[in-house]
């Protein structure tokens, strides 16, 4: 609807534009004939007359299509007025081509197009076409030398022969033809020679004459001449099509042969004997008969025979036909006269026109091309409009046209637009007792010249007031609806003697609404603060309705302010605060129907000053004081001091822009002349309020910023500030409840003016203070203390999201409201459902959790098979000890069927396909649509089947395929949302498709057929359209599952080279239907063939084949096979079934492989010990195929040696074995004494050297392993004095960075010393030490033990070296099982050195540095 009258619109505008101008035309002046020769390289003009009123501003000139711009080669000249001419210079081949001028106004859409001018550029190539032509001819008969001239084009091209260099003369014998072929006639020995050449000669208009000679030519003259030959037509005449305009005279050519003597050339026209020379005819030449056409050429055209008769009267004859081309002439054209339609009839304009060859027809309007127009049928001399519309309004223009040119005959076409209204009275729905008001305007083209009214069919009754303006919107009147008004019929009656339509009328339906009419008794009021209000409604028809009242939007609930009172239509406000302010809406419900009025209340309050009590700043700092006031009527601000008032001056200066705020600013503030109280006074007519602040001026290393009492909600960041001026030392310390403060940086963050806790909580409320020190010479010391309160009021934390919930009827619906708060023995939160203001005592489910002071409490409303008697309004609440009320409100909508959209109709129809519309349900269910359904009624005996369905609920309108052509149909619209399908509409208007023969075959495909090739596949092929227009794109299949009517499906567009395209991705076994459109670049208007159905087959795939089935690996089986030999269609998946062989249950694994491209997939964790048996199916969109066995059970072949069972029995047994050799070696050595044993002596007591250091003797270790140790030759063998033992933990004499790893003094140490104490390359580390040392310390080297001290790879502490336990007792001998010691038994110092059992034992395993 929406795009017809934007149609409407713009048509109604260009009519506008056009009514009273003459329409512009283009006369070409030359070339006359519209045909220009022209030589390579010269300049050449055309030009063009143009007229009309006004006079043209736009002029395009266009060469084949493609407009022209000025340019070093084209110059555009428009300075002659009338006259517009185009010059080419240096005029090349590629500028041969159809040039014309477009003119028009960008005022109006109105163009006009001149007659083409065709260009030809002479021209001359080089190479000819054919070269070492021989030629072989008898004795006595004809030769024909062919001259194949180049590329050539120009004016009486002039052809000669020569032969060895000499030009022929053309005698009785010899003929040069108009094509330049020489023919020779009774040839003999004589004629023989190589090199006859052919000469051509054209003129240039630039250059003269420009000649080629071609290549020579050999003549071969064989046998000998015989006593008689019959005649022969050496040359016969070609067929002509003679155009007038380009040449006058043409030869009709015809040479004979024959022996001994030439026959004789006689000519007939239409069997009529030409005898001698006219002017028209030239019988002087022999060889040719020569014609002149005169002003049409009809006397000269038909056929021609040319006979050839010797003395003998033996003759042979040749034919050739000559057909003059003559211009077109309409014999039948446009009416001159206007042709007037109605919008939305049928147009038919015909023309009839003559000319050789017959002409071709075009339809223009405006001097546009029809031809790529859809909505039009043109079939030759014809064009038809099916349905007019206002667009189609102008010059139509038939253009008969053939090679000789054309003629072009006008008609003007005025489509007028039918009666309609642009208002139609609507229907109404008033309270008895009130006015009731109906409007009406037409609109048409030409408008309505009468407005009239009826009501119930007759005349209006007296006490209606009727208004019948044309020209504004006519009204109907009913000052005061009574009972008898009810269900009336208003009629609207729009009448017209010029229209085609002479009358159109709409009715409306006035209805007398029973509800309660309310009225406020006053639409205002303003009352002062603490006074009381009492607003009131009044129902003037009905006594008892229900009553409810709304503030703002929001329901009023008497719980809610106890200064509220409420009485049916009475509210009042005691003790009004500027808080009541707003609007309040009174609504009465009765009997399902509600009416609402709406009062504003006013409230005048005094001001009201919000302003700091005290502030500090700085010593000469810059100081802003704001005062805030807020009142009804606004305050005006001012500002006094020591009694007077404060003005603005250098030092001080008053902002008071904002309104409701002023702003003092102190400059240079001062401790001696500002220090005091400020006074803030807010004035109006309700009154004056004043109050002051306290000004501090601090100075240096005092605080300025001090901390301030506070309460807060739960949530809320706390920030309490002590800000000390300009005092870079000072030192703050904080203090909580005399503890303090301690920061995390997160929830609680200390900055160097102020503490910030973030979502504070009732544990973070107390004492708060701030102590400063000024640390420097002045010695100043302050301290403040605010106390912070945090509380907890009652807040709803979890609510149904929306406003509105929805159920449906018979669900069950829960309303969740989840509250928390602060709670004490006294007091707890309370959370409470209500409805409609009446508090539900009835509370399925409630749930209560405490943490620390914070209570939180859900309740669950639950609503067991609900019913429309639970919609409503309903609200949770609640409230704790701070009396503070949260409460949220939702509204309980019962959602139903959506009701019926209005009857669709149709905006587009077409062959075997229209377009539809509609409009969306004004009723909804109360939940949007999920989608419209269509039925049709095709049959005419008013049963509606289901058609489409799954229409997309945004888009209401639709375009229907798979209709048949020439047949009415009906349709049905159906809304569905998420509870059903609603009601259907009504049936629409009946609408009948075109036919097949209404014209409707320009770019409509041929002979479309459907052959189903699998499952999932159908084949289409069609052939191409019997007509096509240049806007033809392409084609693309439309196709639907007639199974389950949904929307169209659409394929990708091909190119129109294209005859057959597979349609692929269908359902198994399902009938589909199927039409070609094509694609022409035109949405609103589609080209779509007939629909025809097919079939998918309903075949399942083959099994899979060469499928293999083998282990690679003992937990793994690999699968692969290749695809069926008969698919039936695409394969969608494998599956893969597995089992045990031996297996007695006959359960079957199965995995999917979903990769129709992958042929293979791989089975893991399967059991190594079981064989499988493998089979293998392929399925399409028709099911699961046959399965396939493979040929391998996947049994585990040639497995790797470490996949073996008997590989792991035996590396068992070599372990065994190795664990009994190595015990058996340790004991051996240990009898002997070769090798340390755990049993051996305990420690000995060594003497202490210089330093403190205890030199370790060589023990069985160190023997024992020399014997299984080479030692460098550069190192002397090692004796007790190699190893150094760790150095005493508690000997005050040690020097602890002066020793080395070892426990050596580094006195004692040096790189060159031979005894190797822990140097570089030493046996037992690279490093001489490690300079830190724990609390029971000892040097370390991290290398000296890495091979024999656990500390390395296991013990968790190795950072921290200094022989402290815990260290891990497996690894490491100094076990925990004495305080914090070693045992004796590992360690040879014994407890009394060093403080007992702490001794730095360091050693690991059996091995323990106290012995190194």
């Amino acid at each position: 609807m929406i795009r017809m009258y934007k149609l409407i619109v713009t048509a109604t505008l260009l009519l506008t534009a056009i009514q009273g101008e003459n329409w512009p035309t283009v006369k070409l002046v030359y070339p006359p004939g519209g045909i220009l020769l022209a030589g390579e390289d010269t300049s050449i003009n055309i030009t063009m007359e143009v007229n009309g009123e006004p006079f043209p501003r736009i002029k395009l000139w266009y060469k084949d299509g493609v407009e022209l711009r000025s340019s070093d080669k084209i110059n555009i000249d428009e300075s002659q007025g009338k006259l517009q001419s185009l010059k080419i210079n240096s005029v090349k081949r590629e500028d041969e081509g159809n040039y014309y001028l477009i003119v028009g106004d960008e005022t109006t859409d109105e163009r006009a197009k001149s007659p083409s001018v065709k260009i030809r550029v002479t021209f001359l190539e080089n190479q000819f076409k054919e070269v070492n032509q021989v030629v072989t001819a008898n004795v006595g008969s004809f030769a024909v030398l062919k001259c194949h001239p180049p590329n050539h084009f120009g004016a009486s091209p002039n052809y000669w022969w020569s032969k060895s260099g000499a030009r022929i003369a053309d005698t009785r014998n010899v003929y040069v033809s108009e094509y330049g072929d020489l023919v020779l006639l009774q040839v003999g020995y004589a004629d023989r020679a190589s090199d006859y050449r052919c000469t051509i000669e054209i003129q240039s208009l630039k250059e003269g004459f420009r000649s080629k000679q071609g290549p020579p030519v050999s003549l071969q003259i064989v046998g000998s001449a015989g006593a008689y030959q019959a005649p022969v037509i050496a040359l016969k005449p070609r067929d002509l099509e003679i155009d007038a305009q380009i040449r006058r005279t043409f030869r009709m050519e015809c040479v004979a042969n024959g022996y001994p003597n030439l026959p004789t050339v006689t000519w007939y026209h239409n069997n009529k004997r030409i005898t001698a020379s006219s002017n028209v005819y030239d019988t002087q030449d022999p060889h040719s008969l020569k014609v002149t056409i005169f002003r049409t050429g009809n006397q000269v055209s038909g056929t021609y025979r040319c006979e050839a008769r010797d003395a003998s009267q033996a003759s042979v004859t040749a034919y050739a036909d000559l057909t003059v081309i003559t211009k077109p002439i309409i014999t039948t054209g446009l009416p001159d006269t206007e042709i007037k339609k109605a919008s939305g009839a049928s147009l038919v304009l015909s023309c009839a026109a003559t000319g050789t060859p017959p002409p071709q027809f075009m339809w223009l309007k405006n001097a546009e091309d029809l031809t790529a127009t859809t909505n039009l049928i043109i079939q030759g001399q014809t064009l038809e409009i099916p349905r007019l519309g206002l667009l189609d309004r102008g010059v139509y223009q038939c253009k008969a046209f053939n090679k000789q040119g054309g003629s072009m005959s006008t008609g003007k076409v005025t489509v007028q637009e039918r009666l309609a209204f642009a208002i139609k009275p609507s229907d109404q729905e008033v309270y008895l007792g009130e006015s009731a008001r109906f409007y009406c305007l037409g609109k048409g083209d030409p408008g309505p010249t009468s407005l009239r009214w009826q009501f119930n069919g007759g005349n209006p009754p007296s006490s209606h007031v009727v208004d019948s303006d044309l020209q504004n919107q006519a009204t109907y009147i009913i000052p005061k609806a009574s009972t008898t008004d009810n269900n009336g019929k208003v009629t609207c009656i729009i009448e017209s003697e010029e229209n085609i339509q002479s009358q159109d009328q709409a009715t409306a339906t006035l209805t007398i609404r029973q509800g309660p009419q309310v009225k406020p008794q006053q639409d205002s009021y303003t009352y002062k603060e603490s006074e009381n209000a009492e607003l009131v409604c009044l129902v003037h028809n009905h006594v008892s309705p229900t009553w409810k009242w709304l503030f703002n939007g929001l329901l009023i609930s008497e719980p809610d302010n106890k200064r509220i009172a409420i009485k049916n239509g009475f509210i009042t406000i005691r003790r009004l605060t500027g808080a009541d302010q707003g609007n309040y809406t009174c609504q009465a419900d009765e009997g399902g129907y509600s009416n609402s009025a709406l009062i504003t209340l006013t409230v005048l309050t005094s001001p009201v000053i919000t302003l700091d009590d005290q502030i500090r700043t700085g010593q000469s700092d810059t100081l802003t004081i704001s005062c805030n006031a807020k009142g009804n009527p606004q305050p005006i601000i001012s500002w006094r001091r020591n009694g007077g008032a404060v003005v603005n001056n250098n030092r001080y200066s008053i902002d008071n822009s904002v309104t409701g705020l002023s702003a003092l600013t102190i400059n240079n503030a001062d401790k001696d002349t500002d220090v005091g109280d400020w006074m803030c006074v807010a004035s109006s007519s309700m009154g004056q309020q004043t109050k002051t602040i306290n000004v501090i001026v601090v100075g240096i290393c005092e605080v300025m910023k001090i901390p301030k009492n506070q309460t807060l909600e739960y949530g809320q960041v706390l920030t309490v500030f002590c800000s000390v001026n300009r005092c870079p030392n000072a030192r703050r310390t904080w203090l909580k409840d005399g503890r303090n403060v301690m920061t995390d940086g997160r929830k609680t963050i200390l900055y160097d003016d102020r503490i910030e806790v973030t979502n504070v909580e009732p544990t973070d409320g107390g004492v708060y203070n701030c102590s400063v020190d000024s640390n420097d010479s002045r010695n100043i010391k302050q301290s403040f203390e605010a106390t912070v309160k945090v509380e907890v009021p009652a807040k709803i934390t979890y609510f149904p999201d929306g406003r509105n919930v929805l159920f449906k009827d018979g669900e069950s619906v829960v309303l969740e409201c989840t509250a928390r708060g602060e709670y004490d023995s006294t007091s707890v939160v309370t959370v409470t459902w209500y409805k409609q203001n009446v508090m539900i005592k009835s509370i399925h489910s409630e749930q209560r959790n405490q943490v620390q002071k914070i209570m939180t409490v859900t309740q669950r409303l639950v609503i067991s098979s609900a019913t429309a008697s639970d919609t409503g309004y309903y609200q949770c609440t609640a409230v704790n000890k701070y009396k503070s009320q949260d409460k949220r409100d939702v509204v309980l909508q019962m959602i139903t069927f959506p009701g019926a959209p209005n009857r669709p109709y149709s905006t587009w129809i077409g062959a075997g396909v229209m377009e539809l519309a509609w409009e969306e349900p004004k009723d909804t269910g109360n939940t949007p649509l999920t989608s419209y359904e269509l039925e049709i009624e095709d049959s005419g005996n008013n049963v509606f089947r289901p058609f489409l369905q799954g229409l997309p609920p945004d888009k209401q309108s639709a375009t229907i395929y798979f209709l048949s052509t020439n047949q009415e149909y009906r349709f049905k619209v159906i809304a569905v949302n998420q509870v059903g399908k609603g009601e259907k509409s009504d049936a629409g208007e009946k609408e009948r498709t075109f036919s097949d023969l209404d014209g409707l075959t320009a770019n409509l495909v041929q002979e479309v057929k459907a052959t189903a090739l699998n499952s999932d596949t159908v084949n289409i092929k069609w052939e191409e359209p019997k007509s096509r227009t240049p806007s033809l794109q392409g084609y693309r299949v439309v196709y639907r599952n007639e199974g389950t009517l949904g929307v169209p499906q659409f394929t990708k567009n091909v190119d129109t080279s294209v005859r057959e395209f597979n349609v692929s991705g269908l359902a198994a076994g399902s009938t589909y239907s199927f039409q070609i459109e094509s694609n022409t670049g035109f949405s609103t208007v589609l080209t779509v063939s007939t629909t025809f159905n097919a079939e998918t087959l309903n075949q399942r795939p083959d099994p899979p084949i060469n499928c293999l089935a083998d282990r690679q690996e003992s937990s793994r089986m690999g699968v692969t096979w290749d695809p069926p030999l008969q698919t039936h269609g695409s394969i969608l998946k494998y599956t893969v079934y597995y089992k045990d062989v031996d297996s007695t249950d006959g359960q079957w694994n199965t995995i999917e492989q979903k990769d129709r491209l992958q042929p293979s997939i791989l089975l893991s964790a399967i059991d190594s010990s079981i064989d499988y048996e493998v089979e293998v199916t392929a399925s399409n969109s028709a099911g699961e195929g046959p399965r396939t066995q493979c040929t391998s059970t996947g049994k585990v072949v040639n497995l790797p040696v470490h996949q073996q069972w008997w590989f792991y029995l035996l590396l068992v047994i070599f372990l065994l074995l190795l664990i009994a050799i190595i015990v058996t070696i340790v004991i051996c050595c240990c009898r002997r004494g070769c090798c340390f044993c755990f049993a051996s002596s305990g420690p000995r007591k060594q003497p202490l050297r210089s330093g403190g250091v205890v030199l370790a003797r060589e023990s069985r270790w160190s023997r024992f392993k020399g014997m299984f140790s080479k030692k460098p030759k550069h190192q002397p063998l090692r004796t007790q004095g190699d190893f150094v033992a760790p150095p005493v933990v508690h000997s005050p004499s040690m020097n602890r960075p002066n020793y080395y790893g070892g426990g050596m003094p580094a006195s004692q140490m040096s790189p060159n010393n031979t005894m190797n104490y822990g140097k570089p390359s030493a046996d037992f580390g690279d490093f001489y030490g490690k300079p830190a040392y724990s609390d029971d310390g000892y040097g370390y080297n991290p290398k000296k033990f890495n091979s024999y001290d656990s500390r390395n790879p296991y013990d968790p502490n190795q950072g921290m070296y200094g022989g402290k336990p815990p260290y891990n007792n497996t690894f490491d001998s100094r076990t925990s099982n004495r305080d914090n010691g070693y045992p004796g038994t590992y360690d040879r110092n014994p407890p009394s050195y060093g403080g007992g059992s702490n001794y730095g034992g360091g050693g690991g395993g059996g091995f323990k540095s106290s012995m190194l």
